[in-house]
């Protein structure tokens, strides 16, 4: 017999709340950046095997692309600068920018050139 303190409503609230905890800890580590090309730079450069995901603003953002920190397409030059409507989320690993996008109800394309 289960004591009230092992009984399976209890178990169930655990699990959703120990989830949630993930979910919010997960999210404290990926970097979003907005209009903040110097920050960016600083992340890519500071995590050079890292994952960038491009994503357009908006109400209706298209397919985001998930990119190498490396990728040249992504990669701020002087002579480059980032047009305002994309944002660039960050992450040390891919699995995690694959499932915040999934939470979202958003599906990552794989760059073609840098093929992450």
């Amino acid at each position: 017999m289960l004591s009230r303190l092992h009984s399976p409503i209890k178990l169930l609230r655990c699990e959703r709340e120990r989830d949630a905890c993930n979910a919010i800890a997960r999210d404290r580590l990926i970097e979003t950046f907005h209009d903040d090309d110097a920050g960016y730079r600083s992340w890519l450069y500071a995590n050079l095997g890292g994952y960038v995901v491009n994503a357009l603003r908006g109400a209706n953002p298209g397919e985001p692309v998930l990119h190498r920190a490396t990728c040249d397409t992504i990669t701020p030059t002087p002579d480059k600068s980032w047009p305002a409507e994309y944002i660039k989320i960050c992450f040390d690993h891919r699995f995690e920018l694959e499932s915040s996008a999934r939470t979202h109800g958003r599906r990552l394309t794989s760059c073609e050139f840098c093929a992450p």
